[in-house]
């Protein structure tokens, strides 16, 4: 029976790609949640526009359309910060796949060794039950012809 001896280094690999997995999944979901942020952030501000332009065909108040003015500069401030945040979080989000990317490669050559050395095991055991085979029959013949 094979038995590989870098097992206990191919189980740590596969723990340390299975938290860079976590890491990843826990960075997109705040990408995520910020992207709603987003699209909130967005559909209130077209709603206050469509308010503002309504406001101001109608309205003659000059301190309410500077409200509506300040509450729309804010609101773009807003999902200024938002996109700049949603960029870093991509940013980050790309490192961690760059990172898990070489976690994988890690855990993948030790998987290729271990087949490689499991198929070199194989072979030399079916070679050597061959020959044992061989011996046999060359025994059994050997017998029958004396």
């Amino acid at each position: 029976m094979y038995k590989f001896k870098l097992a206990p280094l191919l189980r740590h690999r596969k723990r340390q790609e299975d938290e860079k997995m976590r890491e990843m999944s826990a960075i997109n979901q705040k990408m995520v949640v910020n992207s709603e942020k987003l699209e909130v952030l967005t559909a209130g501000r077209k709603e206050q526009m469509d308010k503002f332009t309504e406001a101001t065909s109608t309205a003659h108040n000059v301190n309410l359309l500077r409200v509506y003015q300040d509450f729309l500069a804010g609101r773009d401030i807003d999902i200024a910060n938002k996109n700049m945040e949603i960029r870093q979080i991509g940013e980050v989000l790309e490192k961690k796949r760059i990172e898990l990317s070489e976690y994988v490669k890690r855990r993948r050559v030790l998987e290729i060794l271990r087949d490689k050395q499991q198929a070199d095991y194989n072979l030399s055991m079916d070679r050597r039950e061959q020959k044992e085979l061989d011996d046999i029959s060359n025994q059994l013949f050997l017998r029958e012809a004396w």
